[in-house]
Formats: structure tokens, sequence, C-alpha cells
């Protein structure tokens, strides 16, 4: 009886075993697109990074169109607001810099030209990272690793997108972070020092460049 046993349970170990390559071979196929970031949505489109290229496709689906190709990332495309232009953060010279183009697709036009920080830590972030735009269109807002104390932490600048000279914002430290759609106020992360303004105190402040 012990020996009839065994063999019945050795039977009952083998039958998952036997039926995985069907169950297997019953699953779909997975999907070929992996890892879609940093989306930004403009009217009817959806720019968007996959495999470190910008991408544009519609929002109600269909085949997507990759607007850049170069071996450098290509990260954070934002729309103007009038939708004829995307903001990016390339790493076409080694280092990343902000970039403008035709929403279209098209050669891009580099904005920035101040060294980065260099590498960073893992989960240290990205420095001249584009954040979008000003309502009126004229200037792009990225943050900059440019604050004295820690190469980690940044600030907020505004670059004209026709190209021109930086400003830093009124804000002495941020993270990631965007503007009402009037451009009279700021929503932003905030990681420093105790002596750091809180994140109402910076909501409330005027984004406006110093000067």
């Amino acid at each position: 009886m012990p020996n009839a046993l065994a063999r019945a349970a050795s039977g009952l170990l083998l039958l998952p075993l036997l039926l995985c390559p069907t169950i297997l071979a019953a699953q779909p196929p997975p999907e070929d697109s992996r890892l879609l970031r940093y989306p930004d949505v403009h009217g009817d489109r959806i720019a968007f990074v996959y495999a470190g290229d910008i991408w544009v496709v519609g929002t109600e689906g269909g085949i997507a169109r990759r607007l850049t190709s170069h071996r450098g990332l290509e990260l954070f495309p934002k729309f103007s607001p009038d939708g004829r232009w995307l903001a990016f953060t390339g790493e076409y010279g080694g280092d990343p810099q902000v970039y403008v183009m035709s929403a279209e697709g098209g050669p891009p036009r580099q904005l920035t030209f101040h060294n980065d920080v260099g590498a960073l830590p893992p989960r240290g972030g990205y420095d001249n990272q584009v954040l979008g735009w000003t309502p009126d269109g004229k200037d792009i807002v990225f943050r900059a690793n440019r604050v004295p104390y820690i190469e980690r932490l940044g600030r907020p600048y505004l670059v004209p997108a026709a190209g021109g000279m930086e400003r830093p914002m009124r804000v002495p430290e941020s993270g990631n972070g965007m503007l009402s759609p009037d451009g009279k106020k700021g929503r932003l992360s905030v990681a420093g020092p105790p002596s750091a303004p809180s994140v109402a105190e910076i909501i409330r402040r005027a984004p406006r460049p110093e000067g």
C-alpha cells in the first residue's frame, strides 16, 4: 500500500510539469513596446520617450512616429502652448542640454551651453531637465543643478525658445515641477536643508525671473 501511494503521489507531481508547455503555449505573446516614459499631451497628440528617443502618437492610438534617432538620450519632451514646438533634454554632446525642435520633427536647436555636473549617483536625477513652457510660449522652464552646496540639487531657470541667456527663477531650490496655466504660480517638489522654503511658500511665489 505505501508503494502504491508513493506512485500515485509522484504521478500527481508530474502532472503539472507535463501541462506546463501547454499552459505556456496558450499565453498571449508579449507586447512589442516595453517602457514608455515621460508623456506630454497637447490636443490630440502625445509625445513620449521610448528607448531613449522621442515619439509622437495620436490620443486615439495608432502607429507612433519617431521624431529623433540620435544615439544619445532624448528625454522629457514638452509641447509648446501652441503645439508647434517640442522642448526636451538631449545628450548629443555627452552631457544633457536643453533643445527645441518642431513638433513635426526636424533638426533640434541647442538652447543651453552650461557644463553639467557630470555623472550623478543612482536616483540622482538629470541635469538641465526640461519642465515645461511659460504660457506665452516665449520661454522654456528647466531645472539645472546649480546650487552651491550640493551637486544633486538644483533650481528652475528660464531660457528663451528663440535663444538667449538663461535666467534663474525666484525659487532657490526645487526638484520637478510645473507652472500654473497663467504662469503666476508654480507647483514644485522641494528637498533640501532646513533653511529651504516649504512647498507652500514656493507655490505662493510668482515664478518670474530674477532681476
